[in-house]
């Protein structure tokens, strides 16, 4: 498990580098750098995960489907999204990441303007 962790720390800390740079301390998101496990769980603005997950695929970001951590894939909130960071290399991560970053900004400024 310790070899594990050595592979999956650095992604997430990558991923939570990302999210800390463009949404910071913000009330559009919020996570917690996991200390285990393979995911990393953000708590999104009401109504807004989906869109996320739509905007980060046009930039060809591969994510788990928004309610993906619900029974039957129902997010009743629309506002969770589970980010499995496993896969990839650790530099697409970090771009990944930044997408990621830049999508959720992205949904939350759409849905105020709505």
């Amino acid at each position: 498990m310790v070899n594990h962790r050595d592979i999956l720390y650095p992604k997430f800390l990558a991923v939570h580098e990302a999210l800390s740079k463009y949404i910071g301390t913000s009330s559009i998101a919020q996570w917690r750098l996991p200390k285990g496990g393979y995911f990393i769980c953000i708590e999104l603005k009401s109504g807004t995960a989906s869109e996320v997950a739509r905007l980060s695929s046009r930039l060809g970001i591969k994510l788990t489907s928004s309610g993906a951590c619900f029974p039957k894939g129902y997010d009743p909130n629309n506002s969770v999204l589970r980010i499995a960071p496993s896969f990839p290399s650790l530099d697409e991560v970090k771009i990944a990441a930044e997408g990621l970053a830049l999508s959720i900004v992205l949904a939350c400024m759409q849905g105020e303007n709505v």
